[in-house]
C-alpha cells in the first residue's frame, strides 16, 4: 500500500511493513488517551430516531415503583413502619406475590439489617406465620456488624461480590436492600454536598457492580415535607422515593410515591399492620418459670397491602373478573353492557360493580395495548388477573372435590 506525497513521489504508508520490496503486513498505531475517549463517545451518541433502538427502555422490577438497575430510596419518621414496609415488599418480590397492586416475578433480594438484627429475625418469623409458609428462596439477609461502609472501597467490592454470588444469573433483576443508609455511611456528613455526592456515587458503583437495584432506607427529616434527611442531593440522585408514614395509635400505614422518574408520582396506597401472636422464646419461658408467672406470648406486626387478595370478593364480582378472563381480556375490554348482560343487573348496579373493582385496583380504565384511558372500557390488572386465576382454580378444585365425593358414595 503506497501513499503519494506533496512531490508526487510515492511512498510507502504509515500503515504498511515494507520488506525486500514486499508488503508483508500492516499494523495500527496505537491510539492516544484522548483518540480512545472520543471513540468512546462517538459510540454513545446517537442521530435522531437511531437511539430508540440502540438503548433499551426502563424494565421494571415492580412496575410503577422500582426499575431494574436503578437507585430508590425509602424513607420515614422513626417509628413509622420504613422496615415494615421495606421487609415485606422484599419478601413479596422474592416469593413472586403481589406488592403495589401488582402480580410480581420472583427476583432475589439481599437485605442488609444495619441495626436491630434481633428483632428483624422476630419480624421473619411473624411472616412465616402469618402466611403459613416459610422463607423465600430467594430472599438473603446479611447480618453483618459492623455493617460494610459504602465508601470503603475494599469493603463495598466485598459486598458487591457476595451479591453477585448469591444472586448469580439473577444479578440483574435483584434488589439489595440498606437498612438503613446511616449504618453504611459512617462518618459522613448528612446535610454536606461533598460527602452525599462521595455516598451517591458509592451507590451508584454497587449498581454497576452486580446489575442490581439499590435502596437504602433512610429518615426523614424533622419536617416531613422537605422529604429524607441530609442534602437534596440524595432525593435528585433517586429513580424512586417513596414516603412511609403511619396515623398515630392506628395499625394503618401509607407509603406515597414522592419521586418516580420513569413514571406517574404523587399516588399513595393503604398497608395495614396485622399482630401476629408467636410462641415465647426459651428465654421468655425460662424468666417466667423463675417469677413464677406464665409465660406471655410474643405480639408482632406483619405488614400487608389493605387492598390485598386476602380481602375476600363477594360472589358476583369473583364471576366477573373470571369472565373477564376468559372472554373479555381483548383490545377492546369490558363495557358496562356487558356487565350488565352477564350479572343480570341494572345499569346503575353494573356502574357500581365497576367501581368496586377499580377501587381494589382489579380493573383500570388504561388500555394495556395503547396504554390510554378509555373511560367506558375496562380491563384486568396484574393484580387482578392473578385473583380471578387463584378463583377458577379453586372452583376447579370445588369440583374435583365434589366429583371424587360422588364417586366414593357409590
Amino acid at each position: 500500500m503506497t501513499t503519494s506525497n506533496p512531490s508526487g513521489r510515492q511512498t510507502p504508508s504509515s500503515l504498511s511493513v515494507i520488506t525486500g520490496g514486499a508488503e508483508v503486513g500492516t499494523f495500527e498505531p496505537e491510539k492516544t488517551p484522548h483518540e480512545l475517549l472520543v471513540e468512546h463517545y462517538e459510540r454513545r451518541t446517537f442521530t435522531g430516531g437511531a437511539v430508540l433502538g440502540a438503548l433499551p427502555s426502563p424494565t421494571w422490577l415492580i412496575r410503577g415503583l422500582l426499575l431494574k438497575n436503578s437507585i430508590a430510596t425509602i424513607y420515614g419518621q422513626k417509628g413509622q413502619g420504613k422496615t415494615h414496609y421495606t421487609l415485606g415488599m422484599s419478601l413479596e418480590l422474592a416469593r413472586g406475590g403481589v406488592w403495589h397492586g401488582r402480580k410480581l416475578v420472583a427476583a432475589p433480594v439481599l437485605y442488609l439489617v444495619g441495626e436491630g438484627s434481633s428483632a428483624f429475625v422476630e419480624r421473619l418469623e411473624a411472616w412465616q406465620e402469618f402466611h403459613n409458609e416459610p422463607l423465600p428462596e430467594l430472599f438473603h439477609s446479611a447480618h453483618i456488624e459492623p455493617a460494610p461502609q459504602l465508601v470503603e472501597g475494599d469493603e463495598m467490592r466485598a459486598f458487591a461480590e457476595l451479591v453477585v454470588r448469591r444472586f448469580g444469573s439473577m444479578a440483574n433483576s435483584g434488589l439489595i436492600v440498606l437498612d438503613t443508609f446511616q449504618t453504611a455511611t459512617v462518618g459522613l456528613d448528612e446535610i454536606s454536598a461533598r460527602d452525599m455526592t462521595v455516598a451517591i456515587e458509592a451507590l451508584q458503583g454497587l449498581r454497576r457492580a452486580t446489575g442490581s437495584t439499590v435502596c437504602p432506607v433512610h429518615h426523614a427529616g424533622k419536617n416531613l415535607e422537605r422529604g429524607q434527611r441530609g442534602h437534596s442531593s440524595l432525593g435528585a440522585s433517586m429513580e424512586t422515593e417513596l414516603e412511609i408514614t403511619k396515623e398515630a395509635n392506628s395499625p394503618n400505614v401509607t407509603a406515597k410515591l414522592v419521586k418516580m422518574r420513569a413514571a406517574a408520582d404523587g399516588g399513595e396506597r393503604s398497608y395495614r399492620l396485622n399482630l401476629v401472636q408467636l410462641e415465647p422464646t426459651l428465654e421468655d419461658k425460662a424468666e417466667a418459670l423463675v417469677l413464677g408467672l406464665p409465660a406471655e406470648l410474643r405480639s408482632v406486626p406483619v405488614l400487608t397491602e389493605s387492598d390485598s387478595a386476602d380481602d375476600p370478593l363477594v360472589p358476583r364480582n369473583e364471576k366477573l373478573l373470571v369472565t373477564m378472563l376468559e372472554s373479555y381480556d381483548l383490545a377492546d375490554g369490558l363495557k358496562r353492557s356487558d356487565v350488565e348482560r352477564e350479572l343480570g343487573l341494572k345499569k346503575s348496579q353494573a356502574g357500581t360493580v365497576l367501581k368496586e373493582l377499580r377501587d381494589k385496583n382489579y380493573v383500570t380504565n388504561e388500555s394495556p395495548t395503547t396504554k390510554r384511558q378509555v373511560k367506558e372500557a375496562y380491563w384486568l390488572t396484574d393484580l387482578g388477573r392473578s385473583i380471578a386465576e387463584g378463583v377458577r382454580l379453586r372452583r376447579a378444585g370445588h369440583l374435583v372435590e365434589q366429583a371424587t365425593s360422588r364417586e366414593e358414595a357409590f
